[in-house]
């Protein structure tokens, strides 16, 4: 025993346009969760970045005769709680004139060098 096969079933361009409405609502609800992603990042490494220039400025503000070391904490120069996401925060001294740059590890190994 053979079924007969089925008549193809014709796409009204009502339905033509309402799934291509779907569609498009789809794609505008991805581009808008990426934008949204992107600019919570964005905050957070600028809240990170902030809290290292701050720490930069006050080495700056510290009395001559005070001077800070390779690996200190950041919070010995400025007393603030680090901004969200970040693990730690040190101060390093490179190059030949020993400048200070503020190292800040952040959640997922990343770093973040903040230079003067």
């Amino acid at each position: 025993m053979t079924v007969p096969p089925r008549p193809l079933r014709e796409i009204t361009p009502e339905q033509r346009q309402r799934t291509l409405r779907t569609f498009l609502w789809i794609l505008v609800g991805f581009a808008a969760g990426i934008g949204i992603m992107v600019a919570i990042l964005s905050a957070g490494g600028r809240a990170v970045r902030d809290h290292g220039q701050a720490v930069l400025r006050s080495i700056e503000n510290r009395p001559a005769g005070t001077g800070v070391r390779s690996g200190q904490p950041c919070e010995t120069v400025l007393p603030r709680a680090l901004p969200p996401g970040a693990l730690s925060c040190q101060i390093e001294l490179v190059g030949t004139d020993r400048h200070p740059e503020v190292v800040i590890r952040i959640e997922g190994d990343r770093l973040y060098r903040v230079k003067p």
